[in-house]
C-alpha cells in the first residue's frame, strides 16, 4: 500500500489508533470493477465522497482511451486489446451508471495509474492552454496508427502464404480484425486466390485452439458469397484477357482447388454443425459448375479433388444426420473378442459416468492381440483405449460398490474399501484458482476437537491430479474432479482444492458430500487417453510394424543408399557391411557392436539389456553418432528422447551434454543441476524468436499475470474472511445493502464503528484465565505433536508424494508470465486480532523499558496507564476473539429483526454481532460470485495464451538436435509433437511403459523408432490386475515386438556385478551372461566375511493402514547393518536399501530416525522405484513372512530379476526363504545358488578389521549390540596425544583418533584454595566455580563462587526499613537505597472532584495533591445534555477522567407544538426536528388537511362533484377549483345547425361534419337506391364520385377468379373494379388428398388433420402437415425366394418375389397370387367372371396373377396395376387404387412406389414445415421475446387488462413444445404468425410504457408546482 498513488478524493486520511490497520474502502470491489471494465476508484467513505467519485459514461470512455495511449511503453497497442477482448467480463452489482461492459479489460494497476497520469496530465494541460487540440490531435494520430496496422492488404497475403502453418496461425490471431475486414470487403480475384492459399496453409497447423478461431473467421458469410460466385459465375466464362488481372489462380488451378478442399475439409472438422449447414449446397453447385468449367476453359481437374470433394459432401450429409444424437453405450461379454464395438471410443469420455461405476456388469473391452497382427488401426485403438481406461476405472467401481454393500453395516467419516478411501463428510468452501487451474477449495470434516488436523499432511493418498468423485444422493449422481492442489499448509488445516473439467463443476457450494478417493493415480491415464482419441488412422506411425507386425525391417526413409557416417572418426558407409570396422576398434563387446549398428541403419530397433550390460550407455553412443551425423536427417527437425521416468530422462540427457548443448529438457520435475540450464524455461531467455510471437506472449502474459494477481487477491481476502481472525471495514457493505447508503455507518468513522460494535455490554473485568476454547487449541497443539510423523520423516514422504504426483506434469514450465508491477489491494480491517495483540505486546515491552529508568518517580505514572490500557486491551481482545468464534461457527448468519440502521447504538450487543455478520456472510457471496466470474474468463484466456506458448516452443524446440521428455509429458504435448515433426525416437526405459505410453509419444513423422529396455526386468504396472492378467495389458510393445519375432538385439556382458552376485540371474532368468574383466577386481565388502548372503527368518510380516506389507524385524535388523556398514568406513551414499512394499518402506524410515546422525544420506527405496539404478552395497527387504504361504509379487520373476542385480559390491537380503521356495519356481533356483557359495544362513559372520580374528554372528536386531562402534566388542586402547589411553570400544572410524575427545577426568588445579577441576580432559577447565562462605561489609553471609569479585557483588538479603513516606517495609533489598525503593502500599486518598479512590500504589514523591492524576474508573456523572428526570439518567460510558459525551440514546418525546412524539436522541430539542406526519387540522371547506405537518394548511385536494352551469353535467373535482368542461366525459347535450343531436363528447368540440344518414336525390352511376351521410346533402358530387358511391350497400354477387361470389357490397368493391377479399373456404386438395380448409383468401397452409400413412408396423400420429418420420423396424418383405434387410422406411434391397403362391385356398383350389403376399380372397375358378373382368387389360390371361390391396381391399391384376404405378403423374401426390383412389401406403409388394412417393411428399412437407431444429430455435427465440414483453408488463399492473393477461398467457401455452400432454409442433407459417402477434404486443406495451411515464411526470411537475404555490 505505501507505493499507491495519492488521490485527494480518497475521503479523510485521519490516523487510526496504534491497534487499527490501515488502509481504504473498497479495494476488492474495485479489482472485480476493473475486470468489468469500470473505472472504479477506492469505494469513498461517506456519500459526498461517493458522489463526488461518480463519472459519465463519456468521461469513462475518455479515460479509458487515455489510458491506453499513456501506459504502452513498450508498445503495447492494438495487439494486447486484441489480445485482451477475448477475457470474459464479469457482471457484478452495483456497476456505476449501468456502463456497458462490452470495452476490453485493462489491468487493473494501469488503469489506477493512468487516472493519475490523466489528471496530471490534463492540469498540465490546461495551464498551457492547448492541452485539448494536442490531446485530440494525439487520439487521431493513434487511431490513424491503428487503423494502419488492421488494415490487411495482398502484399501481407503473400507474405504469410509462404510462412510456416503454425507462424500463419500466430499472425492471422494478431491481426484478426484486418483479416475479418478484409473477408467481409468485396475483394480482387487474385486476392480472393491468396486467402483460400493463406487458410489452407494455416488448416496445417496442429494447434487447434488458434486454428478454430482462424475457421471461424472463414465462415464469414460474405467471403463464402463472394468464393461460391467466384467459382461458379467467373472462373467458367473468364476471357482470356481477363486472366491478367487473376494470374494467381492461371498459374497453379491445381493448387488452388487442392488449397479449396483442405479448408473445407478442416472446416468439417473442426466446425461440423456450421460447416453442415454451408459447405453441402457449395460442393454441390462446384459438381454442376467444374464439368462447364473444364468443358469451357478446355483444363482437365484431378481425379483426386473430385472425389475427395464427393467424399466431402457424403461426409457432411452423414454429420447431418448424426449431429445431436448420441450413441447408446452398452455392455458386452468382455470374453467376446470378435464382437464389434458397440460405440465409438473417440466419443467416450474420458472420466467414468455414473453408470459405469455403480453398476458391477463388466464393460467391453477386448484382450490386448500380443501375437499376430491386428486388423486395422482403429481396431487396435479401440482395444488400447478401453483397456487403459478399464485400468483406472476397475479399481474405482469395485471399491465403491464395496463400499456400497458395507454401507448398512457400518459408517465412519473415513472408511477404507478395496482401492479407494471414502470420506463421509466433505463441503466445498469457496472458489480456489491453484496454479493454472480454477478449482474449489474442499474442506475435510474434524469431527473430534482433539482430531489431528496434520494428520492430513503426510497422507499419502492425495496425490496432486488424483481422481475423486463427489456424491450426496448416495452415488446416484456422480461429480468427479482432480486434485491441482496439496500444500501443507492446506493440508494441515484439512484442505486440499479440486479442479473440474468445463461441463462437470456443477457442485454445491456448503453442502455435505461424500468424497471417494481412488488410489489409482488419474493424471498420465487422463493425458494417454486423451492423445488416442486425437489419433488419426491414416497418419498412424510405424503401421507396418506396430499393426501388421511386419518382421522385415527396412531402413530409415531419411537415408540413402550411399550415406556415410563419422562414427568415432571413421568414414563408415552405412549400408557396406563390409567397410564397418570391428568392435574393437570402436570399444564395443559383439553384442553391443550389432544392436550399435542395427539402431543406426534400420527403421525399427529393439535392443534388450540385462541388468549391468550397459543399455544407457549403447544409447547414448547411437544419440552421439546421430548427432555428430545430423546432416543426414536434422531439418529443424530433432531427435525425441521419451523416458518413462524423469530420473531416467536426466540420466541420458546429462550423458549427451558433452556431445551437444542443443539440447532442451520438457518438464520441470529435473533435479539435475546440470541440466538445469538445457530446460525449456532457460531456453526461452537465450534462444531467439519471432518478435511477433513474443510480442502476442507478451501482452497475453502481462494481462493474465494481472488476472491472476485479481484472482490471487480474492482467495485471500476470502481464505482471511474464513479464520475470523479480523473485522472488516464495514464500508464494503453498501454494495449488499441498499440501506446501507442511508444508515449512520455510511457517515461514522472507523473508530465510532469499532466502539459501536465493541460496546453495548456491561463493564467487565478482565478474566485471568484464557477462554477455554484457547486451551482445548492448546491441548490439540501438543496432542497434535506427540501423534504427528517425525518431521524428517514426514517431510521426506511428502516429498516423495509431490515428486511423484507432479512427474510428467510439467504445465508450470510453459507458463513464465511476463510480470508487470500490478499493485496488490487486500481487503482492509477495522481492527485483527494479530494487531491488537501486537500491541498488547508493545505495551508490555514499553513497560519493561520504563523499569529500567532510574527515576521511578518520573514514570510511575506512565506505568499506571500503561498497565491499564494493556487490561483494557486485553479485555476487549478476548471479548472479540469470543465474537469471532462465534461467527465461524455461524453456518448461515440470518439478519437480525427490528434493525433501525439510522439508530443503531439501541441494537443489543448479540444483535449487532448478527448483522456483522450478516453483512460478511452476504459480502462474501458477491466476492466468491465475482471470483468464479473472474476464474471463468481468465481460464479461457489461458488456452489461448497457452497455444501461443506451445507454437514459441516449438520453434524452441525445433532449434534444438536433441528434445527430451516423459511419455506423459508427450502425451500432454501432442500438438507440439505435431508440429516438431520428429523423424528420429529414442525410448528408454521401453519395456517397463505401458504400450499405449509410448504410441502417443510418437507421430505420423517418425521414421527411425529405437526401444532400449528388458522385458524380463519390471514390465509396465497396471491399476488392475485382471485387465494385466487376463487382457495383456501388462505387455509392453518392446515384449509384443519380441514376441511376435521382431529382430531384438541382446547385450550379453555385464560390467556392473561382481561374480558371484550375477550368479543369481545366470541362469535362472538370463540363459547367458558373460561377466566383464572389470567385476572381477571389484572389492570384496569389509566387516562382513561374504560380499553376498541371505539372512533367513521366520518373524511374521504384518499388514499396514494402505493394504501394504511391512515386517519389523527386518526393518530393524537392516537399518542397524546399515549402520555397522558405515561405522566400518562406507559413505552413507554407498548404501541402498531396498523394500519390497512400500509399507515397509515407511518402517525403514521411521527406524531410521533413531540413527539419523551417521543414516540420514542412506537411500531407503521401493523396489518398483529402482529400476536402472546400481549402488555399491544394496541391502534387500522381502517382507514377506505368513502362515498363509503367501508371497505375493515376489513370485513374479521380472520383479525378483530387478532386486537381484542392483548391488555391485555387496548384497544382503532377508527373508523366508523357505516360504519364497514354496510359492515359486525362480526361488528354488536362487536357493541353490546361495548354497553353492555358502551364501545362506540364519546368522550374518561380522569380522573386525582390527582385531581380524574376532567374528560376531548377527541373528537379531539386538546381536549388533556386540559390535556397537563397527569394530568388535574389545577396548581400543591406542595411546592419545593428552596421555591418556583410548577407553571406546573397537573402532574402525578415525582410527588417528583425530577428532576423537578423551573423556578421562581431568584433576588439574584450579586455585590457590586447592580446588581440582572436574570436566573431562577434553574441556577446557575456566576459572574456578567451587562455592565458598564469605562475610560482606554488611555482614551478611553468602555462598559464592570461588573466583567471584567480592567488590562488585550485590547483597539481595530482605531487611526492615523506614520509608521517606511513612511506610515501613520489611523485604527491602540490602543493596537498594532507600530512597529510590518503590513504596508498595496503595494510595487510598479521595481524589477531587470525582470522589473515587486513587488506585495506584504509594507516590509520596511524586504528584502528592494529584493534580495529574488520571482516574479510568468508570464515570459516576450522566451524559452531557441528558434531560431525563433526575435518577433516570443515563450514564456516562467513558472513564472518569474523559469528557463527557453528549447524550445519544434514543427516547420518545412530544413535541410542544403539535401533537406528535418523536424518537430522538436525549439531548436533542424535539421541537426543532422537522415534522413530516400528516396534518390532523380541519380547513375552512370541512375537509381535513392533506399535508405535512410541517407545511402551510390550504388547497383542498379532496375530490367532489360539482355542476358545470353549460353543459349541466356533474363533474368531478379537487375541492379547490372550479369545474371545468375538459374533464366532462358525457354525451354532448348540444344541437347541430341541421338539427341532429352532437355525437362527440361534452368536453370535445363539436361536429363539423354531421354523419347521420339520410336519403338523397342525388344522380349516381350505378343507378342503385342508397343513403348518405347527412353533411355531403349540400355538396356537390359528380355521379360517379368515390365520396357518393361508397355508401351503395347492393350486393356485388360477382365471380371472382377462384370461381367464388363476390361477398362484397356495390360501395366496398368500387363497383366492381376492386372486390373483396374472398371469404369461402380454399377447398382445393392438397399434397396429402386432403382439401384445404382455410379462407380462399389465405396461403394454403400445411394440413391439421391425422396423417394417414401407415406401414405393417406403426401409424404416425403427427399432423398431416409435418413430415413424418421414417418407421425403422425390419422390413417385412421376405419369402423363401427373397429377404430385404433394409429398413421399413428405406427401399428394399430386393424387388418383390414374382414367383406364383404355392398355398391352396379353402376350396382347394390354387392361390392367384404371388409368393409372399397375402392371397386374394378370389378363386380363378369359383370366380372366374369376377377374377377374367377386363379393368386393366390383362385379367383374362391364364397366367395372370392378382395383387389384394391393404388399403381398400380390391383385387387387382399384377400387371396391369405395375404400369398403373409407373406412370408419370403431373403433380407429386400419393399412389393410389386405379378403382376407389383410396391413397396407397402399406401394401408391402408396391413398397418401393409408395415409399419414393411418400419420400417427395416429405420433401414438400418440409419445404413448407421448414427444418426442425430451425423451428425448434425460433420457438426459443419467441418465448424469450414473449418473456421480455412480460417483464416490461409487470412495472404496469397499474392499468390492470385482463385481456392482455390471457393474451399473454395463451400465447404462451401455444408456443410450449408440449402442452397438456400433447405435442405441439411449430411451422414456418406459424413462427411467422406468433411472431407478427409478439410484435404487436411489443408495441402496446411501450405505448402503455409511455403512457405512464407521461402520466408519472405529469403528476410530478402538478405536485411540484402545488407545493411551490404553497
Amino acid at each position: 500500500m505505501e507505493n499507491a498513488p495519492k488521490n485527494p478524493r480518497r475521503g479523510p486520511s485521519g490516523r487510526l489508533s496504534r491497534h487499527l490497520s490501515s488502509g481504504n474502502y473498497g479495494s476488492v470491489e474495485d479489482q472485480l470493477h476493473h475486470l468489468n471494465g469500470v473505472e472504479n476508484r477506492n469505494t469513498p467513505r461517506n456519500r459526498h465522497d461517493r458522489r463526488r467519485s461518480d463519472t459519465s459514461p463519456g468521461r469513462h470512455a475518455r479515460n479509458w482511451r487515455s489510458e491506453e495511449r499513456s501506459h504502452q511503453p513498450n508498445g503495447m497497442s492494438w495487439r494486447a486489446r486484441n489480445a485482451q477482448r477475448n477475457v470474459s467480463e464479469i457482471n457484478t452489482p452495483n456497476a456505476t451508471h449501468g456502463q456497458s461492459n462490452s470495452r476490453s479489460y485493462r489491468p487493473p494497476h494501469l488503469r489506477n495509474n493512468n487516472n493519475n497520469n490523466n489528471n496530471n496530465n490534463k492540469r498540465s494541460n490546461d495551464s498551457n492552454g492547448s492541452g485539448h487540440e494536442e490531446s485530440k490531435s494525439e487520439r487521431n494520430h493513434d487511431r490513424r496508427r491503428n487503423e494502419r496496422q488492421f488494415r490487411v492488404g495482398f502484399k501481407k497475403l503473400e507474405e504469410w502464404s509462404n510462412k510456416e502453418p503454425h507462424v500463419i496461425t500466430v499472425e492471422l490471431i494478431g491481426q484478426e480484425k484486418g483479416f475479418e475486414e478484409l473477408l467481409e470487403s468485396n475483394m480482387t480475384k487474385d486476392t480472393l486466390v491468396l486467402v483460400v492459399k493463406t487458410l489452407s496453409k494455416a488448416c496445417l497447423s496442429p494447434f487447434r485452439e488458434n486454428k478454430v478461431q482462424v475457421m471461424n473467421l472463414a465462415l464469414s458469410d460474405n467471403f463464402i458469397m463472394n468464393l461460391q460466385n467466384y467459382i461458379s459465375s467467373e472462373l467458367p466464362f473468364q476471357e482470356m484477357s481477363e486472366r491478367r488481372n487473376n494470374s494467381y489462380f492461371w498459374n497453379d488451378v491445381r493448387g488452388f482447388f487442392e488449397n479449396l478442399v483442405i479448408v473445407f475439409e478442416t472446416l468439417t472438422e473442426t466446425i461440423p454443425t456450421r460447416a453442415c449447414e454451408i459447405l453441402p449446397k457449395f460442393i454441390k453447385s462446384m459438381e454442376v459448375t467444374l464439368p462447364v468449367f473444364e468443358n469451357e476453359q478446355k483444363q482437365t481437374l484431378p481425379t483426386d479433388i473430385k472425389e475427395r470433394l464427393h467424399r466431402l459432401l457424403e461426409r457432411l450429409e452423414l454429420a447431418k444426420n448424426e449431429i445431436g444424437k448420441a450413441k447408446k453405450p452398452r455392455m458386452s461379454r468382455p470374453e467376446d473378442e470378435e464382437e464389434e464395438p458397440p460405440d465409438d471410443f473417440r466419443q467416450l469420455t474420458v472420466y467414468p459416468t455414473t453408470n459405469e461405476i455403480t453398476t458391477v456388469v463388466k464393460a467391453y473391452v477386448r484382450c490386448h492381440r500380443i501375437k499376430g497382427a491386428y486388423d486395422n488401426v482403429d481396431q487396435y485403438l479401440d482395444v488400447q483405449f478401453r483397456l487403459l481406461r478399464e485400468d483406472f476405472v476397475a479399481p474405482l467401481r469395485e471399491g465403491i460398490c464395496e463400499y456400497l454393500t458395507s454401507q448398512t453395516t457400518y459408517v465412519k467419516s473415513v472408511m477404507k474399501a478395496s482401492n479407494v478411501k471414502v470420506h463421509a463428510h466433505v463441503e466445498f468452501v469457496c472458489p480456489r484458482y491453484a496454479g493454472d487451474q480454477a478449482g474449489v477449495l474442499l474442506q475435510f470434516e474434524f469431527k473430534k476437537k482433539t482430531e489431528p488436523k496434520s494428520a492430513y499432511r503426510y497422507y499419502k493418498r492425495f496425490m496432486y491430479g488424483s481422481l475423486v468423485c463427489f456424491t450426496r444422493d448416495n452415488f446416484a449422481t456422480l461429480l468427479f474432479g482432480r486434485i491441482i492442489e496439496r500444500e501443507q499448509e492446506l493440508l494441515e488445516k484439512g484442505q486440499i482444492v479440486i479442479g473440474f473439467e468445463q461441463g462437470y463443476d456443477n457442485y454445491k457450494l456448503n453442502v455435505p458430500y461424500v468424497m471417494v478417493e481412488c488410489s489409482v493415480y488419474f493424471e498420465p491415464y487422463y493425458h494417454v487417453l486423451k492423445a488416442l482419441q486425437n489419433m488419426d488412422e491414416d497418419e498412424f506411425p510405424m503401421k507396418t510394424y506396430f499393426i501388421d507386425v511386419e518382421t522385415k525391417i527396412e531402413p530409415p526413409d531419411y537415408l540413402r543408399p550411399g550415406t556415410v557416417y563419422n562414427i568415432k572418426d571413421i568414414q563408415v558407409p552405412l549400408f557396406q557391411p563390409g567397410a564397418w570396422p570391428r568392435a574393437v576398434q570402436l570399444g564395443y563387446d559383439d553384442t553391443q557392436y550389432n544392436a550399435f549398428r542395427a539402431a543406426l541403419t534400420q527403421k525399427f530397433a529393439v535392443i534388450q539389456g540385462p541388468p549391468g550390460t550397459g543399455k544407457t550407455f549403447l544409447g547414448l553412443e547411437i544419440a552421439r553418432t546421430l548427432i555428430k551425423n545430423h546432416k543426414a536427417w536434422y531439418n529443424q527437425t530433432p531427435i525425441l528422447v521419451v523416458c518413462y521416468t524423469n530420473h531416467a530422462l536426466d540420466q541420458f540427457l546429462e550423458g549427451l551434454i558433452d556431445t551437444t548443448k542443443n539440447i532442451v529438457r520438457i518438464g520441470g520435475q529435473s533435479k539435475n543441476e546440470k541440466l538445469k540450464a538445457f530446460n525449456l524455461r532457460e531456453k526461452r531467455k537465450s534462444v531467439e524468436i519471432s518478435g511477433k510471437v513474443r510480442s502476442i506472449l507478451r501482452d497475453l502474459g502481462a494481462q493474465l499475470h494481472n488476472d491472476s494477481c485479481v484472482i490471487k487477491n480474492l482467495n485471500d481476502t476470502l481464505d482471511q474472511m474464513q479464520k475470523f481472525k479480523s473485522i472488516v471495514k464495514f464500508g464494503y457493505f453498501g454494495k449488499i445493502d441498499p440501506e446501507f447508503d442511508n444508515s449512520w455507518f455510511e457517515s461514522a468513522t472507523n473508530e465510532q464503528i469499532l466502539q459501536w460494535l465493541l460496546g453495548g455490554r456491561t463493564h467487565m473485568a478482565r478474566q485471568r484465565e484464557k477462554h477455554q476454547a484457547r486451551l482445548e487449541q492448546l491441548e490439540e497443539q501438543q496432542k497434535n505433536e506427540e501423534e504427528a510423523l517425525n518431521s524428517e520423516v514426514g517431510m521426506e514422504l511428502d516429498e516423495l508424494l509431490n515428486a511423484e504426483a507432479r512427474d510428467g506434469h510439467d504445465i508450470d514450465e510453459f507458463v513464465e508470465l511476463e510480470t508487470v508491477g500490478v499493485q496488490r489491494h487486500q481487503v482492509t480491517h477495522l481492527i485483527t486480532v494479530s494487531d491488537m495483540q501486537m500491541s498488547i505486546n508493545e505495551m508490555r515491552t514499553d513497560w519493561v523499558k520504563l523499569n529500567d529508568n532510574t527515576d521511578a518517580e518520573a514514570v510511575f505514572d506512565k506505568k499506571w496507564e500503561l498497565e491499564r490500557a494493556i487490561m483494557e486491551m486485553e479485555d476487549n481482545l478476548e471479548y472479540l476473539e469470543m465474537r469471532l468464534e462465534e461467527g465461524r461457527l455461524m453456518k448461515l448468519p440470518k439478519k437480525p429483526t427490528g434493525v433501525d440502521l439510522k439508530h443503531p447504538h439501541n441494537m443489543s450487543p448479540d444483535d449487532r454481532w448478527k448483522l456483522y455478520f450478516y453483512w460478511l456472510h452476504k459480502y462474501r457471496i458477491l466476492l466468491i460470485n465475482g471470483l468464479v466470474d473472474c476464474q471463468n474468463s481468465h481460464s479461457k484466456l489461458r488456452k489461448q495464451y497457452m497455444e501461443i506458448r506451445d507454437i514459441e516452443d516449438t520453434e524452441i524446440m525445433k532449434r534444438m538436435t536433441v528434445v527430451g521428455m516423459t511419455t506423459t509429458g508427450a502425451a500432454r504435448l501432442q500438438t507440439v509433437l505435431q508440429a516438431l515433426q520428429c523423424r528420429i525416437v529414442i525410448a528408454e526405459e521401453a519395456a517397463e511403459v505401458l504400450e499405449a505410453h509410448i504410441i502417443v509419444s510418437l507421430t505420423r513423422y517418425c521414421q527411425h523408432l529405437i526401444l532400449i529396455g528388458d522385458h524380463k526386468q519390471l514390465r509396465p504396472s497396471t491399476a488392475n490386475y485382471r485387465m494385466e492378467k487376463h487382457y495383456n495389458l501388462g505387455i509392453s510393445l518392446f515384449e509384443r515386438m519380441v514376441l511376435n519375432n521382431i529382430q531384438c538385439y541382446v547385450l550379453g556382458v555385464q560390467h556392473r556385478m561382481r561374480p558371484e552376485i550375477a550368479k543369481l540371474i545366470v541362469p535362472s532368468i538370463y540363459p547367458k551372461l558373460e561377466n566383464h574383466a572389470s567385476v572381477y577386481v571389484l572389492p570384496k565388502v569389509v566387516g562382513i566375511d561374504s560380499s553376498l548372503y541371505f539372512i533367513n527368518h521366520h518373524y511374521s510380516e504384518t499388514e499396514t493402514g494402505d493394504s501394504s506389507k511391512m515386517n519389523l524385524h527386518e526393518a530393524q535388523f537392516l537399518i542397524r547393518l546399515a549402520r555397522y556398514l558405515v561405522q566400518t568406513g562406507y559413505e552413507p551414499e554407498d548404501i541402498t536399501i531396498i523394500a519390497a512394499y512400500s509399507g515397509q518402506m515407511f518402517a525403514l524410515w521411521a527406524e531410521r530416525k533413531k540413527y539419523q546422525i551417521l543414516l540420514k544420506d542412506v537411500r531407503i527405496t521401493v523396489l518398483d522405484n529402482y529400476q536402472g539404478e546400481e549402488c555399491k552395497i544394496i541391502l534387500l527387504s522381502l517382507v514377506r513372512s505368513n502362515k498363509e504361504n503367501k508371497i505375493g509379487f515376489l513370485s513374479i520373476e521380472n520383479r525378483v530379476c530387478v532386486a537381484l542385480s542392483r548391488a555391485k559390491e555387496g548384497f544382503y537380503m532377508m527373508g523366508n526363504m523357505d516360504l519364497l521356495c514354496q510359492n515359486s519356481k525362480l526361488w528354488p533356483k536362487v536357493r541353490a545358488s546361495l548354497e553353492s557359495q555358502d551364501a545362506l544362513g540364519n546368522n550374518l559372520a561380522l569380522r573386525c578389521q582390527i582385531h581380524r580374528e574376532q567374528v560376531t554372528k548377527v541373528r537379531v536386531p539386538n546381536d549388533f549390540n556386540k559390535v556397537p562402534e563397527g569394530g568388535c566388542s574389545k577396548e581400543c586402547g591406542i595411546l592419545l596425544n593428552c596421555g591418556h589411553t583410548c577407553l571406546q570400544i573397537c573402532h574402525v572410524r578415525d582410527r588417528e583418533h583425530k577428532t576423537t575427545k578423551c573423556k578421562t577426568l581431568c584433576d588439574r588445579m584450579l586455585c590457590d584454595n586447592g580446588h581440582r577441576c572436574k570436566k573431562m580432559c577434553y574441556e577446557t577447565c575456566g576459572p574456578c566455580t567451587v562455592p565458598m562462605e564469605v562475610t560482606l561489609k554488611c555482614l551478611h553471609k553468602h555462598m559464592i563462587p570461588c573466583s567471584e569479585d567480592l567488590s562488585t557483588y550485590k547483597c539481595r538479603t530482605p531487611v526492615i526499613a523506614d520509608l521517606p513516606c511513612g511506610h515501613r517495609v520489611d523485604n527491602k533489598p540490602c543493596c537498594v537505597d532507600v530512597q529510590a525503593y518503590r513504596c508498595p502500599y496503595p494510595c487510598n486518598v479521595r481524589v477531587e472532584p470525582c470522589g473515587h479512590a486513587c488506585a495506584k500504589l504509594c507516590h509520596f514523591s511524586f504528584d502528592p495533591n494529584h493534580l495529574q492524576y488520571k482516574c479510568y474508573k468508570p464515570c459516576a456523572k450522566p451524559r452531557a445534555g441528558c434531560t431525563m428526570p433526575e435518577g433516570e439518567e443515563h450514564p456516562c460510558p467513558k472513564a472518569c477522567f474523559e469528557a463527557c459525551p453528549p447524550c445519544d440514546v434514543i427516547v420518545k418525546k412530544a413535541r410542544t407544538i403539535c401533537p406528535h412524539r418523536y424518537d430522538v436522541k436525549c439531548s436533542v430539542n424535539v421541537d426543532e426536528v422537522e415534522c413530516h406526519r400528516p396534518c390532523k387540522k380541519k380547513l375552512i371547506c370541512g375537509h381535513v388537511c392533506k399535508n405535512k405537518c410541517y407545511e402551510n394548511c390550504g388547497n383542498c385536494q379532496e375530490k367532489v362533484q360539482k355542476l358545470h352551469p353549460q353543459c349541466g353535467h356533474v363533474i368531478p373535482t379537487k375541492c379547490c377549483e372550479q369545474p371545468n368542461r375538459k374533464y366532462c366525459n358525457k354525451r354532448c347535450p348540444l344541437k347541430l345547425p341541421c338539427g341532429h343531436n352532437c355525437k362527440n363528447k361534452c368536453n370535445e368540440p363539436c361536429t363539423v361534419e354531421c354523419k347521420e344518414l339520410v336519403d338523397h336525390t342525388k344522380d349516381v352511376a350505378c343507378r342503385h337506391k342508397f343513403k348518405i351521410s347527412c353533411y355531403l346533402l349540400n355538396q356537390d358530387l359528380l355521379s360517379y364520385s368515390y365520396e357518393l358511391l361508397k355508401f351503395c350497400t347492393q350486393p356485388c354477387n360477382a365471380k371472382l377468379e377462384c370461381e367464388h361470389t363476390c361477398s362484397g357490397t356495390c360501395g366496398t368493391c368500387a363497383q366492381g373494379r376492386i372486390h373483396q377479399s374472398c371469404q369461402e373456404r380454399c377447398g382445393v386438395p392438397l399434397i396429402c388428398g386432403h382439401a384445404c380448409t382455410i379462407p380462399c383468401r389465405e396461403t394454403c397452409q400445411p394440413c391439421t388433420q391425422k396423417c394417414s400413412y401407415r406401414c405393417v408396423h406403426s401409424i404416425c400420429r403427427k399432423k398431416c402437415g409435418e413430415p413424418c418420420t421414417s418407421c425403422k423396424e425390419h422390413c417385412t418383405r421376405k419369402c423363401k425366394h427373397v429377404k430385404c434387410t433394409a429398413k421399413c422406411g428405406d427401399i428394399c434391397t430386393v424387388p418383390p418375389c414374382s414367383e406364383p403362391c404355392q398355398e391352396t385356398l379353402k376350396c382347394g383350389h390354387s392361390c392367384i397370387g404371388f409368393c409372399g403376399d397375402p392371397c386374394p380372397p378370389l378363386c380363378r375358378e369359383c370366380n372366374k367372371e369376377e377374377v377374367t373382368e377386363v379393368f386393366l387389360g390383362y385379367e383374362d390371361e391364364d397366367d395372370a396373377r392378382f395383387v389384394v390391396l391393404d388399403e381398400c381391399k380390391h383385387v387387382l391384376e399384377s400387371q396391369g396395376l405395375d404400369g398403373w404405378l409407373q406412370q408419370e403423374d403431373k403433380e407429386i401426390n400419393y399412389k393410389s387404387c386405379p378403382k376407389c383412389k383410396t391413397p396407397l401406403c402399406s401394401t408391402q409388394r408396391y413398397s418401393d412406389y409408395i415409399k419414393r412417393n411418400i419420400k417427395d411428399v416429405i420433401a414438400i412437407k418440409r419445404k413448407f414445415f421448414g427444418n426442425t431444429k430451425d423451428n425448434e430455435i425460433k420457438r426459443q427465440e419467441l418465448i424469450k421475446q414473449l418473456n421480455t414483453v412480460k417483464t416490461k408488463l409487470t412495472p404496469l399492473i397499474i392499468y390492470n387488462i385482463p385481456k392482455l393477461k390471457l393474451l399473454l398467457e395463451d400465447l404462451s401455452n401455444r408456443l410450449q413444445p408440449v402442452f397438456e400432454q400433447k405435442r405441439q409442433p411449430l411451422d414456418q407459417l406459424l413462427a411467422q404468425t406468433y411472431s407478427a402477434k409478439i410484435q404487436i404486443l411489443e408495441s402496446i406495451v411501450d405505448i402503455l410504457h409511455t403512457a405512464k411515464f407521461k402520466h408519472m411526470n405529469t403528476y410530478r411537475k402538478n405536485n411540484r408546482t402545488y407545493r411551490l404555490s404553497l
